[in-house]
């Protein structure tokens, strides 16, 4: 897979967008669009996740497209390709509520996260819900909520 350019859009997450916003019913063309990719990038990287019925593109429920994304560890972030896009929805949640915990000081949806863990790489992430290390990694600059998915320039 080759990577993106800086300054570039980054072609596999701007697929994996427009895959989501199909999966909630977009078509392909409308997913597209709002991804702000083509239609031909998004065959191209999906092709696999996407089925052709009665003259329309329907997304597959998973699929099992490589996203590189940003994992919470007690020694920080850690850039981890994912392969199952129901683990990267997971990530995706977690990382909302880690989100809501920093900056309402709600913790209710974290809780479903206490314990848990996810497969990547032949290892187990932990997803971490121990508030003080959430407080003491984001006070360190190690929470950034501005693009969960890793770019390789």
């Amino acid at each position: 897979m080759a990577s993106h350019r800086p300054g570039r859009p980054d072609p596999l997450g701007r697929t994996v967008e427009a895959l989501r916003l199909m999966r909630q019913g977009k078509s392909l063309t409308a997913a597209a669009q709002q991804a702000r990719t083509t239609l031909r990038t998004v065959r191209k990287y999906a092709g696999e996740a996407l089925n052709h019925l009665d003259g329309r593109y329907v997304a597959d429920p998973t699929d099992r497209l490589r996203r590189v994304m940003r994992v919470l560890t007690p020694r920080g972030l850690e850039a981890v390709p994912i392969h199952r896009s129901g683990t990267a929805s997971r990530l995706a949640q977690y990382w909302a509520a880690v989100d809501r915990y920093l900056k309402t000081g709600d913790a209710a949806r974290l809780q479903r996260f206490r314990g848990r863990s996810f497969r990547a790489q032949k290892r187990t992430y932990p997803f971490l819900t121990d508030l003080p290390l959430l407080e003491r990694l984001a006070a360190a600059g190690e929470v950034r909520f501005e693009d969960l998915y890793e770019h390789t320039n």
